[in-house]
């Protein structure tokens, strides 16, 4: 399980990465290249929430959403 979560941890270091690098590119891109953009932003952020560095899925940004939505426990 310990590498299944530093996977998950560089993988989380990556998505980071390319997120602050797709918001930096967003200024210079023209306007039909930024639909793209954002759809990647997008799939990252999912990325972000689904895969906690632990390895466990309690430990993740979207359980601490839906926890805080009271909607898992």
């Amino acid at each position: 399980m310990d590498a299944f979560a530093s996977l998950l941890g560089v993988i989380q270091t990556l998505a980071i990465i390319l997120i602050i690098a797709l918001v930096i590119l967003t200024f210079f891109l023209p306007f039909k290249f930024r639909i793209f953009v954002i759809i990647i932003f997008g799939i990252l952020l999912l990325v972000q929430a689904l895969l906690p560095i632990t390895g466990h899925f309690k430990d993740s940004f979207l359980f601490f959403i839906l926890h805080g939505l009271h909607i898992v426990s």
